[in-house]
């Protein structure tokens, strides 16, 4: 992962993403799935969970969960401890996503916005093994990756679905190209939203 430009975003305070808002898709498939979970006691992870913004949705929508969220980066996780701080069970952790420190089948709910579509193809499937390790069965797994119809400036141009823009990989799909990277999870749902130029494919798989 090409961790000085996030480091100088974060730095800068002024982030290309929102650092606390949390996307309404991912609202929208915890509010669908939480029937299922009534009555559990759950424990969710935020996968580069940034300054916090999916653990408080997770919180929100499962307020007796335990969340754990873990960055590449300590700076963002400066600001999630303070936001996090009125939260009971939830926790925060320097790691990789490469080398998760969690035990086997230990998650019921997995959320990755924005770091799947920053892995280049020869750590696809460490990524991979070890989202299905952590993951319980029956479990889901929530991610927001770039869509072919983002564009970083009006005037870009790519000619692959892939691009190395101002020191950082990015890769872009479509919603069967989300379907078929995550092939061994059930697709619940996977939709295409945005505007302007910041367009997304949302997905909520599940481990069978």
């Amino acid at each position: 992962m090409d961790k000085e430009f996030y480091e100088k975003a974060y730095q800068s305070g002024k982030t290309p993403w929102p650092s606390d808002t949390p996307e309404p898709v991912f609202e929208d498939f915890l509010k669908k799935i939480k029937p299922e979970f009534d009555g559990k006691s759950l424990a969710c992870l935020d996968i580069g969970c940034g300054e916090g913004r999916h653990m408080i949705l997770l919180k929100k929508i499962f307020p007796d969960s335990k969340v754990v969220g873990f960055d590449i980066l300590r700076t963002p996780l400066m600001t999630t401890k303070q936001r996090i701080s009125g939260f009971q069970n939830t926790y925060i952790a320097v790691a990789d996503v490469f080398f998760m420190p969690f035990k086997s089948e230990n998650f019921d709910i997995v959320l990755d916005f924005g770091v799947f579509h920053h892995v280049r193809k020869k750590m696809l499937r460490t990524y991979k093994r070890e989202l299905m390790r952590v993951l319980k069965k029956g479990g889901y797994f929530l991610i927001g990756v770039f869509s072919t119809k983002f564009k970083h400036h009006i005037h870009e141009v790519r000619k692959r679905h892939f691009i190395y823009h101002k020191k950082h990989y990015d890769r872009f799909f479509t919603e069967e190209n989300l379907k078929q990277e995550f092939d061994f999870l059930k697709p619940i749902e996977v939709l295409e939203r945005g505007k302007d130029l910041e367009w997304f494919i949302y997905g909520l798989f599940k481990k069978e």
